[in-house]
C-alpha cells in the first residue's frame, strides 16, 4: 500500500545570492545615472548662460529701437556679469545699469569677446546698439569651466550681426 504524503509548503522568498545580484545591478545603474545627470547639468548651465547673453542682446536692440536712443550691452568678462546701459549721442553713459546686472551661472566662463574685430579676454566690454536697428559686430565665446578646451562640445558661441543687431547661438562649437 502506498502512503500518501501531505503536500508541504514551498519556501517563499529569495536567497541571499539573488538579493546580492539585484543590489549589484541596481548600484551599477545608479552610478551610470548619476554620472549622466552630472554631464547633463553642466551642459544645461552652459546653454542657460548662452541664452542669457542672447536675451541681453535682444533686449538692448529692442530698447534702442523703441526709445529711439543708443544703448550698450555691457559684459564684464572677469566677473561674469552682464547688463545694459543707456548712452547719449556722444556714447557717454547717461543711465547706468538700466537692467539689473546678471551673474552668469557657475562653472561657465567667458573665454573672450570680440567687438568689431577687437578681441578682449578680460575686463569690461561694451557693445553699442543704435536706434536704426543696427549694432556693433560681436562674438562671445563661452566654455564650461575646467573642461578640455580642445573639445568642441564644451563651447558655445553667441554671434551678434551688426546689420540687423540680431544674435544667434551656435552650440557645441567655437566659431
Amino acid at each position: 500500500m502506498r502512503v500518501r504524503r501531505l503536500p508541504t509548503k514551498k519556501q517563499q522568498g529569495y536567497s541571499l545570492l539573488e538579493l546580492l545580484v539585484v543590489l549589484i545591478i541596481l548600484s551599477i545603474f545608479s552610478t551610470l545615472a548619476i554620472l549622466s545627470y552630472g554631464t547633463y547639468r553642466k551642459s544645461l548651465r552652459l546653454k542657460s548662460s548662452a541664452r542669457e547673453i542672447n536675451t541681453l542682446f535682444s533686449t538692448a536692440r529692442n530698447k534702442a529701437i523703441e526709445q529711439n536712443g543708443y544703448f550698450q550691452a555691457t559684459i564684464d568678462i572677469t566677473n561674469r556679469r552682464i547688463w545694459i546701459d543707456k548712452v547719449n549721442y556722444l556714447f557717454n553713459i547717461s543711465e547706468p545699469k538700466i537692467t539689473t546686472p546678471k551673474l552668469l551661472t557657475d562653472f561657465v566662463r567667458i573665454t573672450d569677446v570680440t567687438v568689431n574685430s577687437k578681441t578682449e579676454t578680460s575686463g569690461v566690454v561694451h557693445i553699442l546698439f543704435r536706434p536704426n536697428g543696427t549694432s556693433d559686430y560681436a562674438t562671445v565665446h563661452l566654455i564650461r569651466e575646467s573642461e578640455d578646451t580642445a573639445v568642441g562640445e564644451n563651447y558655445y558661441t553667441i554671434r551678434l550681426y551688426s546689420s540687423t543687431a540680431k544674435s544667434r547661438i551656435y552650440p557645441d562649437a567655437r566659431r
